[in-house]
């Protein structure tokens, strides 16, 4: 629920099979539930999504970084 406070530069960490990678945070839209669709790559760069507003199924909001580490 606080993906929404996320800015351009923030440092989001990620821990996977007790490696930490992180991602500095480059990008974040408003999408309609419709418009929203996952692509597998096998490139470094992280998709989070919630609902939004938070609580509602009206949209949904994309938050997108880059790997640094």
């Amino acid at each position: 629920t606080l993906l929404d406070e996320l800015e351009a530069g923030d440092i989001v960490s990620v821990v996977y099979n007790n490696y930490q990678y992180d991602y500095q945070i480059t990008s974040k839209e408003i999408l309609s539930p419709n418009a929203v669709k996952i692509n597998s790559t096998n490139d470094s760069r992280l998709a989070l999504m919630t609902c939004w507003p938070i609580g509602t199924a009206l949209k949904r909001l994309m938050v997108y970084g880059e790997l640094v580490k």
